[in-house]
């Protein structure tokens, strides 16, 4: 009994050996079929009346002492926001862009050296508002009540227009990309798939600027202001750019 059982015991063993030493086969797949893409980019344009002006004007005093130099400024500046706000702006329209009181300096030939010849205080104030029928009032208003300093006038989109504008610019790069890869695929005697990828690469608002302002600029308290020229609203213009990665079959 007992040698029956270690004949059957051996015989398992043998035939495992068997198995072990046979020759194993890897199925092997096929590789995968390489894409054939098509990468595009198009950009597109779209003009727009603007309708938001950001204008920054203020006023520079000088005086023997930084103490009267800062309140003669301080008057100047509450008589220009109170001069601005009566030509129809209201306090969330109005804000204090920059503030600043230094030495002036001049220098002595005689002496080769920097003579203190007062202290300057800067106030600049800036108005942002979408009542651009009101930018030829506020200017004229300011100049009135003492600016001597408009640093820039510029004309932009508000918030919801600068969104539907750029909706649309995508929408229209999108579909040129799309006619580009069409082209491309029935030159190449292929057909277009399947969108594979697609990145928005630039929105661009740039801000267009007013010119002409520059003869207000340094002028006396007891000058009348120059005459101011004629603002308008102009247009502002909005660049997209798309790439977009398509099948090609």
């Amino acid at each position: 009994m007992k040698t029956t059982t270690i004949v059957a015991v051996i015989g398992v063993l043998a035939l495992l050996l068997i198995a072990a030493c046979q020759p194993v086969t890897v199925q092997q797949q096929p590789p995968a079929p390489e894409k054939k893409q098509v990468t595009v980019s198009s950009t597109s344009e779209l003009t727009e009346k603007a309708d938001k002006v950001q204008i920054y004007l203020g006023v520079e005093t000088t005086a023997p002492d930084a103490a009267t130099s800062q309140r003669n400024n301080a008057q100047i500046a509450d008589a220009i926001v109170t001069a601005i706000k009566a030509a129809g702006l209201s306090d969330t329209e109005i804000s204090t862009a920059g503030f600043n009181v230094y030495p002036r300096q001049e220098w002595d030939p005689k002496t080769q050296t920097s003579v203190l010849k007062g202290y300057t205080t800067s106030n600049t104030v800036q108005i942002d508002t979408t009542k651009i029928e009101l930018a030829g009032a506020i200017l004229d208003a300011a100049a009135k009540a003492g600016a001597n300093q408009v640093n820039s006038v510029q004309f932009s989109l508000s918030k919801d227009k600068q969104d539907a504008l750029k909706k649309q610019a995508l929408g229209k790069a999108a579909a040129d990309a799309k006619s580009k890869a069409e082209a491309i695929a029935e030159g190449l005697g292929a057909k277009l798939g399947s969108l594979a990828s697609v990145s928005e690469s630039n929105t661009y608002f740039p801000p267009i600027y007013a010119r002409g302002f520059e003869s207000m600029m340094a002028l006396k308290a007891d000058a009348a202001p120059a005459a101011l020229p004629p603002i308008s609203a102009s247009d502002v213009s909005v660049t997209a750019t798309i790439s977009v990665v398509y099948n090609i079959e």
